[in-house]
């Protein structure tokens, strides 16, 4: 049988950033997966959506490349927020509120143009499923952000959520499945 569904958990690709690059077949299953079902990814599963990663001693190293960032060592986010959807993605709707968990010592930089080793395939999945923005984060001597990326299909974010402590998280995520043709 085949997947209907991908989540892909926080963890610490940085530190395996040079094998995870090697694991081309990997990564391309990922990238075909896009937009045919449902993919969540938080924290360094995001990471690993991005163009590439940069490691601790400061490698760059290619990733999917779904996702226009590089991922590089930046100073530590941790804390709790609260979430509104501004956009819905397979496990929320627009408007839901939800609180979930920042950490993370990454920063993702949206400026690095792209390169041709991205993939013209690449280029035309996100010209045909587009990503909008998934929610407005708030925190405690945090400034409010727009961060993530979602669409019906797909969800990438920095924060970690808990799933169990919000009902409709896997009723949406269990619906998404089901709606894979």
């Amino acid at each position: 049988k085949e997947a209907k569904a991908l989540i892909i958990p926080g963890g610490f690709p940085e530190d395996y950033a040079e094998e995870i690059s090697q694991c081309e077949k990997s990564l391309l299953s990922i990238r075909n997966s896009f937009c045919k079902f449902p993919i969540y990814a938080e924290c360094g599963g995001m990471m690993i959506l991005g163009r590439s990663l940069i490691d601790k001693k400061g490698n760059s190293f290619p990733m999917t490349g779904l996702l226009p960032f590089q991922a590089k060592e930046s100073k530590l986010k941790i804390g709790y927020r609260k979430l509104e959807a501004i956009n819905d993605s397979p496990i929320l709707n627009k408007g839901q509120l939800l609180t979930g968990h920042e950490f993370h010592r990454w920063e993702i930089d949206e400026s690095v143009e792209r390169t041709k080793d991205i993939q013209e395939d690449i280029i035309s999945l996100h010209e045909r499923y587009i990503l909008n923005k998934l929610w407005e984060t708030k925190g405690w001597r945090v400034s409010k952000s727009i961060e993530g990326w979602a669409n019906s299909y797909f969800h990438a974010s920095w924060i970690h959520l808990h799933w169990a402590s919000s009902p409709f998280i896997f009723n949406n995520w269990s619906r998404s499945i089901n709606l894979i043709k």
